[in-house]
């Protein structure tokens, strides 16, 4: 199955062309793209610095694809709030993996062993179901991504205001008649400019996850910060 937009959906919205074009051809990348077969080293050696970096990395790149595979198929059908959830959610992935990245440079560059592992662990096996692991919260990440790219944080909480169904959420299926009416429909098509709330999103998502791939995929553990019994334990694997 090709992942394609509409030829209807490129004619109604001829200045989301640029977008349109690179939202599909970041489906095709992560498509073809050869995803390893790791092998999981023994915890707490340095191998595992690496190991648990790809595993960030290649789970995120195959929940963006099957968020823009979804974006594509139902932006074809005009389905308004679905679309506004896969693009909120575009939006925490990509603030998920910018804030790993972040929080994993400074440590590796400034901290200890515990800072690092305490930090890998809330992003691999962190969770609120199973555990004593506590995963980092979507507030959190968008928080973070805020202060170096506040355009991002406000698509977000665009988005956010129609999913929690406030008037943002409210007015989409409203239709002012004039100032006694009013009138409750669904939309057949976004108006023109309002394409660009839910497509930013997800574009953005999938650049900065394909942005990272070097970081991740190359990241080391500083000889330097390894302990001296675990080096020990490293040289007998």
């Amino acid at each position: 199955m090709k992942y394609k937009f509409k030829r209807k959906i490129r004619k109604l919205y001829p200045r989301s062309k640029s977008v349109l074009d690179k939202i599909e051809k970041n489906i095709y990348w992560i498509r073809k793209y050869k995803f390893p077969k790791l092998q999981n080293p023994r915890p707490y050696i340095q191998p595992s610095i690496p190991f648990r970096s790809k595993t960030i990395y290649f789970t995120s790149m195959l929940r963006s694809l099957e968020i823009s595979k979804s974006f594509i198929n139902v932006f074809n059908k005009f389905e308004f709030f679905t679309c506004v959830l896969l693009s909120r959610s575009a939006c925490e992935l990509g603030a998920y993996i910018y804030y790993v990245d972040k929080k994993l440079t400074h440590h590796l560059n400034t901290s200890d062993w515990p800072a690092i592992n305490a930090i890998l662990d809330k992003f691999v096996i962190g969770s609120l179901a199973v555990g004593d692991t506590k995963p980092a919260r979507s507030g959190d990440v968008i928080r973070e991504i805020r202060k170096t790219i506040p355009q991002y944080a406000e698509n977000y909480d665009d988005l956010s205001e129609i999913v929690h169904f406030n008037i943002g959420g409210k007015s989409y299926y409203q239709e002012i008649v004039d100032d006694r009416y009013v009138k409750f429909r669904l939309s057949k098509r976004f108006e023109e400019g309002e394409e660009r709330i839910l497509l930013n999103p997800i574009v953005s998502m999938q650049n900065i996850i394909k942005c990272l791939e070097k970081p991740f995929l190359e990241r080391e553990f500083p000889d330097r910060l390894i302990p001296k019994n675990m080096k020990t334990k490293n040289k007998r694997v």
